[in-house]
């Protein structure tokens, strides 16, 4: 059934955080599954116990925008990014550290839009507890953890 229903969808990329597994579509569609804890999944909600696990591949929810065309994915630890096809960023997932670049620490059951990072973004990687993205200027933006520098 997995396998089944991401073959159907056309699969072009696949990230893997510690417990968490996502994969973008060539429709630039995204679904996740595992343990969504934090709302790495980014299905809106997250639970504890067995409602805190999306056992089947679940469509992220991008409800608070306009369908985004997602182009590109990573994943951190807990944490899950998402670059759309107009240089846009969103993340969502657990925020302890900063790395979902909100201005905060609160984590995030659907995935929010970036608004901090003045250009579009190229790129972008998630490290354990860290995010960074490069814009088209070329500038390097890095949020979240700096405990190993």
């Amino acid at each position: 059934m997995l396998v089944e229903l991401l073959l159907e969808k056309s699969p072009l990329d696949v990230k893997c955080g510690d417990v968490h597994s996502v994969v973008l579509c060539s429709t630039g569609d995204v679904y996740a599954w595992g343990s969504n804890d934090y709302g790495q999944c980014g299905g809106g909600n997250t639970g504890s116990g067995n409602m805190a696990v999306v056992f089947s591949p679940r469509l992220v929810n991008f409800e608070s925008y306009f369908r985004p065309n997602i182009q590109h994915i990573s994943c951190g630890s807990e944490h899950s990014a998402f670059l759309d096809d107009v240089g846009r960023l969103f993340t969502c997932g657990r925020g302890q550290s900063g790395q979902l670049g909100h201005g905060s620490f609160a984590d995030e059951p659907a995935p929010v839009y970036v608004s901090k990072i003045p250009d579009k973004v190229n790129e972008v990687a998630c490290g354990e507890q860290h995010t960074v993205a490069l814009t088209l200027k070329g500038e390097v933006y890095v949020m979240g953890s700096n405990t190993q520098g």
